[in-house]
């Protein structure tokens, strides 16, 4: 198995709270990539930490409770920065989402890390990306 210092590589993408929550919890399985241009479809293995930005989007929250029940956390309970990270599974183009999506499996959730995101997919800062690639490699794998 491939270690993560030999080369995977640690993206990250910006969400309106509550999305990142709405896939840590389960809810949503599918990551937006709304306003991304291109994105190289050979990435699959890719680490994308999940950046809550500062916008809450209180219709996805709505929509959210009433299509799934789920309530979620209220803007000022709800963590901005990093909130986990998780493996790039599968790309999946525009359809049914109106976007092109993908799928992390598994996501981990970390202690929230504060930092500012940008738009679309972007690279960690170094520092940070190894301290992403250490926590992937030492999650519980079952």
């Amino acid at each position: 198995m491939m270690s993560l210092e030999e080369g995977m590589d640690v993206r990250a993408i910006s969400l309106p709270r509550p999305w990142p929550q709405a896939i840590v919890d389960g809810i949503l399985h599918h990551v937006p990539l709304v306003g991304v241009s291109s994105w190289d479809l050979d990435d699959a293995g890719v680490l994308l930490a999940l950046h809550a930005a500062k916008a809450y989007d209180e219709e996805l929250a709505a929509s959210l409770l009433q299509q799934h029940r789920w309530v979620a956390p209220k803007a000022d309970a709800c963590p901005t920065g990093i909130v986990a990270v998780g493996e790039v599974y599968a790309l999946h183009c525009p359809g049914d989402y109106g976007a092109w999506t993908l799928t992390l499996n598994p996501v981990l959730t970390v202690k929230p890390y504060a930092m500012p995101g940008q738009r679309g997919v972007w690279r960690l800062p170094d520092a940070l990306a190894n301290r992403v690639r250490g926590l992937w490699d030492s999650r519980p794998v079952a």
